[in-house]
This record gives structure tokens, C-alpha cells and sequence, in this order.
């Protein structure tokens, strides 16, 4: 039996306020806040409920989790997500450059498993990831900030990168 989780007051464990029950926050869910738990087996024991985010999260039309990871792993390699404000898929956030191109890397995730080795094996085999990084008079002029993606961003070694690179 899962022990009972409390608001608290002010953030401290002493004060505890309201009893709330398991649930995501109304803001992402449209206002359905109950997760759904299966009880635990002797093989798999536990309350569920760590399981159960983990597959709302996953959810093949989640909105966000799938566009999340296509753009940290977009990051990755070419030094900017596609939405700059990594942690900021919001309001709040900047829009995303290429919106389409997120959208796609998303669904091409969803559709592979989950599998962040196909979505690694795409943006590297892509044309963008395999130009060259030599900057031009034209790349200057069409593309200063290179926010098109015209040339491979110059990347800054690190000394761990240099000596697995020996």
C-alpha cells in the first residue's frame, strides 16, 4: 500500500496540507488528471505508478516527449536544437526554426520504437550533417547565423574528444 502523499505548506515536510492522489497535472492533460495503475505482481511489485507516467509519457500522440528528444539529440549534433530554448518547449520558449523537419524526427522516433539509434542514424546519414564547415562570402551574405543550416556548424574540441580522436 502506497503511502499518502501530501501537499506542503510552504514546501515543508512538517506542515503538511491536503492529501492529493496520484495524477498528472491538469495543464498537460486537458483537465484528466488520473493516471491509470495496474496492481502489482509478485514478478513486477510496486504501486504502478512510476509505470504509469512512463507510458502517458511515451504514448504514441503524446505532443511533446517525442518532439523533446528529436531536438536534444538534433542539439547533439549540430550545436542548436531546432527550438533553441532546450528546456523551454512553451510559451515562453523560442519557436522552433524548422518546425516541419521537428515534427518529422518526432514521428520518424515514435514510429522506429523509440529506437535513438535510427534517429541518430538519420541525421547522420542526412546532407545537412554531412556538408562541409568551410564559411564562405555567399554563406556569410544568405546565411549569417547559419540559422538555415547552409554549412556544419564549427564544433570546439574538447581534450577528452582529442585524445579518443588519437
Amino acid at each position: 500500500e502506497p503511502s499518502p502523499t501530501y501537499i506542503l505548506r510552504r514546501g515543508n515536510y512538517l506542515t503538511p496540507g491536503r492529501l492529493v492522489e496520484p495524477g498528472l497535472p491538469a495543464v498537460l492533460t486537458h483537465g484528466s488528471t488520473a493516471i491509470v495503475t495496474r496492481p502489482s505482481t509478485d514478478q513486477a511489485p510496486g504501486t504502478g505508478r512510476r509505470l504509469a507516467l512512463a507510458r502517458w509519457l511515451t504514448q504514441p500522440e503524446h505532443p511533446l516527449t517525442s518532439r523533446v528528444i528529436a531536438n536534444r539529440i538534433w542539439k547533439h549534433h549540430f550545436q542548436h536544437g531546432i527550438v533553441k530554448s532546450l528546456d523551454n518547449f512553451g510559451r515562453a520558449g523560442s519557436r522552433p526554426t524548422h518546425p516541419e523537419l521537428l515534427d518529422w524526427l518526432a514521428l520518424e522516433l515514435v514510429e522506429s520504437g523509440w529506437s535513438i539509434k535510427h534517429l541518430h542514424r538519420i541525421i547522420m546519414s542526412s546532407a545537412t550533417y554531412r556538408q562541409q564547415s568551410k564559411v564562405t562570402e555567399e554563406h556569410l551574405r544568405q546565411d549569417p547565423d547559419n540559422t538555415r543550416l547552409s554549412r556544419m556548424p564549427l564544433r570546439r574540441m574538447d581534450a577528452e574528444m582529442l585524445r579518443d580522436a588519437l
